[in-house]
């Protein structure tokens, strides 16, 4: 059985109404309903804002809490390899990540430069398959990395500063 798109169907929902195709076995004497194609166009356009805001709320308040108390996290910061005056840096990079992803400006680069930041601080800090919860922490930091590269190759999504 092969599919054969149908011209272009429409489909209302509070005045507001929608082309898409419905493949001809579908169609066989009767509408097809339901509510698919209305979820996808709302995922297409809410979704990517939902991400970057859950995202960026995560970055900014991690900025938040190393703000809170800059000498203990310049502290971590030194027992993992790193100079201790790189804590300043940091709180600035997550604040600024936290925002601009929230916002929606500069999504591509911001994600590429937060993604190597994540798995830069998983590998120096969380990396140690001996312990449970830091291994937790490691796989955390390269399923956010991950995340953010599907918006540095797909973009910010339609709502937000960048047009890209």
């Amino acid at each position: 059985m092969h599919s054969v798109l149908a011209p272009n169907a429409v489909w209302c929902i509070r005045n507001t109404c929608y082309r898409y195709h419905i493949p001809a076995v579908a169609r066989r004497g009767h509408v097809r309903t339901g509510t698919g194609p209305f979820i996808m166009q709302a995922l297409n356009t809410y979704g990517p804002l939902v991400g970057r805001v859950l995202i960026g709320v995560l970055f900014l308040l991690a900025g938040l809490g190393k703000l809170g108390d800059v000498a203990g996290f310049s502290g971590y910061l030194a027992s993992g390899g790193l100079p201790a005056f790189l804590a300043w840096p940091a709180v600035i990079f997550e604040l600024a990540v936290g925002i601009l992803l929230i916002i929606g400006w500069q999504t591509r680069l911001v994600t590429l430069a937060t993604a190597a930041f994540c798995v830069v601080a998983g590998v120096l800090y969380h990396f140690a398959p001996a312990d449970q919860m830091q291994m937790a922490m490691f796989l955390k930091n390269l399923a956010i990395a991950g995340g953010l590269l599907m918006f540095a190759i797909h973009g910010p999504g339609k709502l937000a500063l960048d047009k890209a």
